[in-house]
């Protein structure tokens, strides 16, 4: 190759990475970016926060801020985040910062009211310690009311990915949930997120946790509602928590209650006792009262069941207004933030650049295209010839062989009359020179034990005459 040729081509690969590197770099840098998002409301607008996990992340996912936008606002949610402890490893690459160092960082820009839906990837043990600091860190910071989702426990079988947390460990949170807004007063309130979901299983993925996009839209307008009552003053925190499933092994007053409930309803056997142990003869009375009322017939007591019961009435939940699917904010939507404007016009500089390149080194491109093309050539003609040759190698190679090879004896055909297989003790019989003949007639046979002698007559013997 020409060494002026490959400098040039050198340079241009040089300046040709240097236009794509910030497009391609920006992706990733625009993502970090993008999980902090900020909002300007209407004039007059109440500023809130908003800090969660993945179960909340759907709604920047989606770009579906919905009722959210009459406020002003910051949002951060990060998939895997935990509230104090260390984050695990995210769906997006990434380990994100817990839910405190957010806070902390963002100090002074949180608004009136933190909204925080968290706890899905936390270990119970410390769950109760984390909760405290959140809200003590809100406090030092001005935040009047920290306003908690209670996390979901219908119908959720999703599972922190280390396994420190699932289904068990979120009833565990909701019942710290309540024992500390108990303690901290209006500090501390209560979304009932768990109670307003029971049944809307469209609003989640196959896992019962994470959003989809009706989900987004139905979280928002839950967060907008809730958030409005508590600037007016309200307490919203509810009375009693959401229904917890009651399953066969348990036992306690919840149990004592439904062996109660089951018995009025005439779903056991006669000389049922109730005793609050949830044994075989409660689960089969569970199953039956739920074959009677057309609902799956899995001996566990969920909300579903428990309404039939009459042991709990869910709250009455507000379904968002319909949106079309295709309703997402666009990418330059300003709820979104400036990530997207940002990627947009660095995307069209970066092409800018490479047009600009293409024209400035048009001929370089021409001899680098044809030396790629004629070096494509070569490659090609010199894999065809040596295929070529390897063809024509072969069937010599086939021929040298067969001529060492010994010729195999032709087969018999059917018909042939078979001989007796010949052993070497025949062979050898057959090796003999044929017989001689004595002076009076009598055939002679060779003498034995000796090699055969071609060349010479066989020794004859005197004979006696036959008498």
């Amino acid at each position: 190759m020409n060494p002026t040729l490959r400098r040039r081509a050198a340079r241009l690969l040089v300046a040709v990475a240097g236009v794509l590197a910030p497009a391609l770099a920006l992706p990733s840098v625009a993502s970090a970016a993008d999980s902090t998002v900020r909002h300007t409301g209407p004039a007059g607008a109440r500023s809130i926060g908003l800090i969660g996990d993945s179960t909340l992340s759907g709604v920047r996912w989606y770009e579906t801020y919905g009722d959210l936008d009459r406020f002003s606002y910051v949002f951060d949610a990060e998939s895997c985040r935990r509230t104090v402890e260390r984050s695990c490893w995210s769906r997006e690459q990434r380990r994100s910062d817990n839910a405190i160092t957010v806070l902390r960082e963002f100090s002074g820009q949180w608004g009136e009211v933190l909204v925080m839906m968290s706890g899905y990837n936390d270990s119970s043990a410390g769950f109760g310690d984390a909760v405290d600091q959140i809200v003590a860190e809100a406090e030092s910071q001005g935040i009047a009311t920290v306003l908690w989702l209670t996390l979901r426990t219908d119908d959720v079988n999703y599972e922190e990915p280390l396994h420190l947390a699932n289904g068990a460990t979120y009833r565990d949170a909701n019942r710290t949930l309540y024992a500390k807004a108990a303690t901290l007063g209006g500090r501390l309130q209560l979304a009932d997120w768990a109670g307003h979901t029971i049944g809307k299983s469209e609003w989640f993925e196959s896992d019962g946790a994470h959003l989809t996009v009706a989900g987004a839209r139905a979280v928002t307008t839950f967060i907008a509602d809730q958030v409005d009552r508590v600037l007016a003053g309200e307490v919203v925190t509810p009375t009693s928590p959401a229904w917890e499933e009651i399953r066969p092994g348990d036992s306690g007053d919840e149990v004592l209650a439904l062996q109660q409930a089951l018995l009025a309803a005439g779903a056991v056997d006669a000389g049922f006792v109730a005793d609050g142990d949830f044994g075989q003869l409660t689960e089969s009375a569970v199953r039956t009262l739920q074959g009677r009322s057309g609902l799956a017939e899995t001996g566990v007591v969920d909300a579903t069941t428990a309404v039939v019961l009459g042991l709990y009435t869910p709250p009455v939940a507000v379904s968002p207004a319909p949106v079309a699917l295709a309703a997402a904010a666009p990418d330059d939507a300003p709820a979104a933030g400036g990530g997207s404007i940002l990627r947009t016009v660095v995307v069209w500089l970066s092409l800018a650049g490479l047009a600009a390149l293409a024209v400035r080194f048009r001929r370089q491109l021409v001899a680098l295209l044809v030396m790629l093309v004629a070096r494509l050539l070569r490659l090609t003609r010199a894999a065809i010839e040596a295929r070529q040759s390897s063809r024509a190698a072969t069937p010599a190679r086939a021929a040298a062989t067969d001529a060492r090879a010994p010729r195999a004896a032709p087969l018999a055909s059917p018909s042939a009359k078979r001989s007796p297989p010949t052993t070497a003790r025949t062979s050898q019989r057959t090796s003999r020179p044929p017989a001689s003949k004595t002076r009076d007639g009598r055939r002679q046979a060779p003498a034995r034990g000796r090699a055969p002698q071609l060349d010479r007559q066989p020794p004859t013997k005197k004979t006696v005459p036959y008498r």
